[in-house]
């Protein structure tokens, strides 16, 4: 089996958070009090827009990312499906030569 571990849930927040506002990581986060203490409220207002339009961006790519990964899983399942059904049908093949050879060899 693949020793690949799966990412926590604030990796992936961060990773595709950090690609689309810095301060909104969970880093980031810890300091907005205090970066923003003397923050003017016409600023403040603009600096939620501003976060409100990066949290609809996180979703459409936590969506993508999302979707890869379950892609991911149902190729990994027909690939492990597949191989067993073949390793099945070599093992009834067998059995059924086995049986053949039997009968002929009586």
């Amino acid at each position: 089996m693949d020793d690949t571990q799966i990412p926590s849930g604030q990796e992936i927040y961060d990773a595709i958070m950090a690609g689309i506002e810095p301060e909104l990581t969970t880093a980031g986060l810890e300091t907005l009090e205090q970066v923003y203490a003397n923050e003017l409220e016409q600023d403040k207002a603009a600096r939620a827009t501003r976060y409100d339009t990066a949290f609809l961006e996180y979703d459409k790519q936590f969506q993508a990312y999302s979707d890869q990964w379950i892609d991911s899983l149902r190729s990994y399942k027909r690939t492990a499906v597949s191989s067993l059904e073949k390793e099945n049908r070599e093992t009834e093949d067998k059995a059924a030569l086995d049986s053949i050879e039997s009968s002929l060899s009586a």
